[in-house]
């Protein structure tokens, strides 16, 4: 990325114009997430973060509109503002163009702009579909941890969560912990329980770290678990050696 103004030329990404600064951004260095169809959440979230930090945003929501061609006063002259405008849009939606990729490039031929590009790609990729937040919800809430380890099973369990954020059918934080808890299985059973019955509702970041730190309890323990069931399956074992080798015995007899 880099800025351009008219007495400013010590960087070679600068563009100079009139009284206005135009930033380049740079896909190839900034934007380490490529745009694939898959990966829509993770790609929106590090570009909005650059237009947001660089106070572009507004060229995407719209909230930066596009001037008026022409100046008022002089209807047959070009307005600066407009031109600037443009040139700074063209350099988004180049942006947008260059981090995304071949396949996906093909459905943005017919936009102009850089909200025209950023708004097809919500909707094809983020789109407000009943049948979509269903599916979500419908896998989230039957979600089970089963064998995967507890960080594996959480970060599944937000990825899918924010997903839902993503098209704006967010889970509010109770929710949230309920299906978490669910999927839990047996041996999670005495601290679901505490957590269910807790006067004030845990929110999720708690409820990961307590649910890491159980696991962790859990694994140190387990050698404690299963000495006693060695000891029993040695004992077992030794028991039917002495029975066979009695047996033995009372034959040669």
């Amino acid at each position: 990325m880099s800025f351009a103004s008219e007495t400013e030329t010590t960087h070679p990404n600068i563009l100079p114009t009139q009284n206005n600064q135009l930033v380049v951004l740079n896909a190839g260095s900034q934007l380490y997430i490529k745009l694939d169809g898959d990966n829509y959440p993770a790609w929106r979230i590090q570009f909005n973060a650059l237009l947001i930090g660089y106070d572009l945003q507004g060229y995407i929501d719209g909230s930066i509109s596009c001037p008026s061609k022409h100046l008022t006063d002089a209807p047959n002259v070009i307005n600066p503002v407009y031109r600037h405008w443009v040139r700074q849009d063209q350099l988004i939606l180049h942006a947008i163009v260059s981090s995304i990729t071949a396949t996906v490039v093909t459905h943005l031929g017919a936009v102009s702009t850089s909200k025209q590009a950023w708004d097809t790609l919500k909707i094809m990729y983020a789109r407000r579909s009943r049948v979509h937040i269903m599916a979500l919800k419908q896998r989230i809430s039957t979600l089970p941890k089963g064998t995967q380890s507890m960080a594996s099973y959480l970060q599944g369990i937000k990825a899918i969560s924010y997903e839902l954020s993503i098209i704006d059918s967010p889970l509010d934080n109770t929710d949230l912990v309920i299906y978490t808890l669910n999927g839990l299985g047996v041996e999670y059973r005495e601290i679901s329980a505490v957590l269910r019955a807790r006067e004030t509702p845990i929110d999720f970041s708690e409820l990961y770290e307590k649910l890491m730190d159980f696991e962790t309890l859990m694994h140190r323990d387990e050698p404690s678990r299963l000495d006693p069931i060695l000891a029993m399956a040695h004992a077992a074992s030794r028991r039917y050696h002495r029975v066979s080798f009695d047996n033995n015995s009372s034959m040669m007899n």
